[in-house]
C-alpha cells in the first residue's frame, strides 16, 4: 500500500468504475423513452387537429 492511500480505496474505485457505465446506460434509456413519449404526444396532437 502506498503512502496516503486508504485500504478501502481499491474496492471503492472498482465500485465507481462499475456503476458509472450502469448510470450512463440508465440515463440513455430514460432519455430515449422521454424523447419517444414527446414524439408520440406531438403526433397525437397533430392528428387531433388534422
Amino acid at each position: 500500500m502506498s503512502f496516503g492511500q486508504q485500504p478501502w480505496s481499491g474496492p471503492l474505485l472498482g465500485a465507481v468504475l462499475a456503476l458509472v457505465p450502469l448510470g450512463v446506460g440508465v440515463h440513455g434509456v430514460v432519455a430515449y423513452g422521454r424523447r419517444a413519449d414527446r414524439a408520440a404526444a406531438a403526433d397525437a396532437e397533430h392528428r387531433r387537429w388534422s
